[in-house]
């Protein structure tokens, strides 16, 4: 994920990873992508978006 321009440090995807976690264990309906990525406020781009909800898949995967 490329550095914000603004000078503010990169979103760490491991934090990324917990919040979508909990986004997604919390609420009742599906998400779509937008309200995903707008729980970043914009700095997360949505390949990035895209690459730890795939990551996540993978976990839940191998979860017993």
């Amino acid at each position: 994920m490329p550095a914000p321009e603004d000078g503010r440090e990169p979103l760490d995807l491991n934090h990324v990873k917990r919040v979508l976690e909990a986004a997604l264990l919390s609420t009742p309906e599906p998400l779509t992508v937008r309200q995903l990525k707008n729980l970043f406020a914009g700095e997360l781009d949505v390949e990035s978006l895209r690459k730890v909800l795939e990551e996540l898949k993978e976990e839940w995967t191998e979860r017993p």
